[in-house]
C-alpha cells in the first residue's frame, strides 16, 4: 500500500510527487495524440471510371484523377507531408502496395 505524505506517494523505494506524475502523463498523452494526428492514411482507389484519393476516416473522396499514375503521384506528395501511410489499390479493390513515409529522426554523433 502506498503511504501518502504531503502529496508524495511512496511506491516501494521511490517517492514521486503526485502533481509531477499527473503532469508528465498529461504531456505524454498530448504527444501521443499529436503523433496520431500527423500520420494519416491515404488511399488511391478506383472510383467509377477514374481514380481517387481518399483519406482514412473520411467518407468523401478528396480528389479525382483520370489516370492512376496522376493519383499516385499526388497521393505520394500529400502522404510525405504528413509522414503517413499510402495504400494503393488495384482496379478490383485489392491492395496492390503499401508505402510508409514515416521518417524516424536519428541524431548522428
Amino acid at each position: 500500500m502506498p503511504i501518502i505524505e504531503n502529496k508524495d506517494i511512496y511506491f516501494g523505494g521511490s517517492v514521486k510527487s503526485f502533481n509531477e506524475d499527473v503532469l508528465s502523463k498529461n504531456n505524454e498523452d498530448k504527444n501521443l495524440e499529436k503523433s496520431k494526428i500527423s500520420r494519416e492514411r491515404f488511399y488511391v482507389i478506383p472510383y467509377r471510371k477514374e481514380w481517387a484519393i481518399r483519406v482514412r476516416g473520411q467518407i468523401t473522396i478528396e480528389k479525382k484523377y483520370s489516370t492512376k499514375e496522376e493519383a499516385v503521384k499526388q497521393a505520394r506528395e500529400e502522404t510525405k507531408k504528413t509522414q503517413g501511410l499510402l495504400i494503393i489499390k488495384k482496379k478490383n479493390g485489392k491492395v496492390e502496395r503499401k508505402i510508409s513515409y514515416h521518417f524516424l529522426k536519428f541524431q548522428v554523433k
